[in-house]
């Protein structure tokens, strides 16, 4: 039988410390001394998402070494200069953030892979692991941080909306402007996730979604126009019916090429719908604050909690998505160097 290949060894590793339909605080929980604690790292893989961002990783990494050391076979044979020299490939293209979420990734097939094998002499690919500089990130500044304007928006849906055109991309946009969605939730919301015939906080009902890292949430509906909206596209669908259908890239390649015709793209670089939900973002807190009377505190704990992110969380993530916030911070740093 031929020994499978690099990749394939990387695949089999992830797939075998996969523990989905388990609990994770379970496995956190220290079992030994009393189980006092929890422990820092653990090679078990709870989330779909983060197995699929995993075996990415590991596949990228795999075409590596075989176009740049294809004498190396077996993962026990993989030292950390390749991984630097992977990495400092990589720190070209690469934003800082994404030079880190590579690192983090290492650690974590280091684990498997010693796990799964369970070698006598376990591998170490972390001692000596160095992360660059990012070229294309060098003060380690945020990429994805533009925030689509409304008179933006309007130029896209009305271009992608045009007679003699169909997709359902222009359907998720409207997903993400009015209920915060991420593309993977336009891309795989159903009908039956959307529940107007009870009120929710505004009296037009609500939408529920399994988001990232597996986090259940309600988003409220805000108006009539936005329930009618959402009434009307699920109108002909059965409970089970996406509303989009599209996949995660096919709806930010319409995006994409929208912008690029309208000749906008240079404003959105290096963002797709993720802008848009950042234009509701900063809507939305405009409204609970303006219209329903809500304390900035309310606000930005209300607005995290609709987006997905912990409640709890402060002003510092918020501050990404909605302008007012990131204003009156820069403010209180102003303030603050003057009284000293």
């Amino acid at each position: 039988m031929a020994r499978a290949n690099i990749r394939r060894q990387f695949l089999n590793a992830i797939l075998g410390c996969c523990k989905f339909g388990e609990k994770k605080h379970e496995y956190k929980r220290g079992t030994e001394s009393g189980g006092s604690g929890f422990m820092p790292e653990t090679p078990w893989i709870f989330s779909d998402n983060y197995k699929e961002s995993l075996k990415e990783y590991a596949s990228m990494f795999a075409k590596f070494m075989k176009e740049n050391h294809n004498e190396v076979k077996l993962l026990t044979k993989i030292r950390v200069r390749h991984w630097n020299e992977f990495l400092e490939v990589k720190s070209v293209t690469c934003s800082t953030k994404t030079l880190g979420l590579y690192i983090s990734h290492i650690k974590k097939l280091e684990m498997c892979v010693n796990q799964h094998w369970a070698y006598a002499h376990p591998l170490n690919w972390t001692k000596g692991l160095v992360k660059p500089d990012s070229m294309k990130t060098p003060n380690g500044e945020l990429l994805r941080v533009q925030q689509m304007t409304r008179n933006d928006f309007e130029k896209i849906m009305n271009y992608t909306q045009r007679e003699g055109t169909w997709s359902k991309a222009p359907i998720a946009f409207e997903l993400s402007v009015r209920f915060g969605l991420r593309v993977a939730e336009c891309a795989n919301i159903r009908a039956k996730n959307i529940h107007l015939d009870e009120p929710g906080k505004w009296g037009h009902g609500y939408v529920d979604i399994w988001g990232k890292g597996k986090r259940y949430r309600k988003i409220d509906i805000k108006t009539q126009e936005d329930r009618d909206y959402i009434a009307k596209m699920i109108s002909a669908l059965s409970p089970d019916d996406k509303i989009v259908g599209l996949r995660d890239d096919d709806i930010n390649g319409h995006l994409r090429r929208a912008c690029i015709e309208l000749k906008i793209k240079k404003k959105y670089p290096v963002t797709g719908v993720h802008s848009i939900r950042k234009l509701y973002s900063q809507e939305t807190f405009r409204f609970v604050q303006a219209e329903k009377g809500m304390s900035e505190k309310e606000a930005v704990r209300y607005v995290n909690a609709q987006l997905g992110h912990s409640e709890e969380r402060d002003t510092d993530l918020l501050a990404v998505y909605v302008k007012d916030v990131k204003r009156k911070k820069e403010k209180e740093r102003k303030k603050s160097a003057k009284a000293e």
